[in-house]
């Protein structure tokens, strides 16, 4: 978890990440693994690390995007060995934070020749669509998260790069 953002591209995509999401995806965990990861994401409030910043914070907030998708895909998926784990304010959490996050994200950074992949509006809409396919997802929920989808839209002044 403390490399979620690792600057290097090979660290950070083909061990840090590919383990956290095979593991969520796939079952590997513990539980007790399963809510430590949750856990620091929340604690941490990693998805808005340093939001009024751009690279490399991004590469900590794109990736918890993408993280926070596979969380709250596993709480809602009746066949995941994590279905349920998750309480009412953190399925908030994730919910909100989903909404709000590409609202505030700032960085339009798609590839960089530094760091690799970045495209935290990408893994946003990640994180969006898996919260918006959550069965406990509200129609209200719904309607706030085409609010931001609206507001995404409006705001791009030229091809994200």
């Amino acid at each position: 978890m403390d490399n979620i953002g690792n600057t290097d591209a090979s660290i950070r995509d083909d061990i840090v990440f590919n383990t956290l999401a095979n593991g969520i995806v796939e079952g590997m965990f513990t539980d007790k693994q399963f809510v430590y990861i949750k856990d620091k994401t929340i604690e941490g409030n990693l998805i808005f690390y340093r939001i009024e910043e751009q690279l490399p914070s991004t590469l900590t907030r794109s990736f918890t995007a993408l993280l926070n998708g596979f969380i709250i895909q596993s709480d809602g998926d009746s066949k995941s060995s994590y279905h349920n784990l998750l309480t009412h304010d953190e399925r908030e959490y994730f919910f909100n934070t989903a909404i709000i996050y590409l609202q505030k994200e700032i960085d339009k950074t798609g590839y960089s020749e530094i760091y690799g992949w970045v495209h935290a509006f990408a893994h946003g809409g990640d994180y969006l669509s898996n919260v918006m396919s959550h069965d406990l997802f509200t129609e209200i929920d719904v309607i706030n998260s085409l609010e931001t989808i609206k507001h995404v839209i409006y705001s791009v002044e030229k091809p994200f790069g």
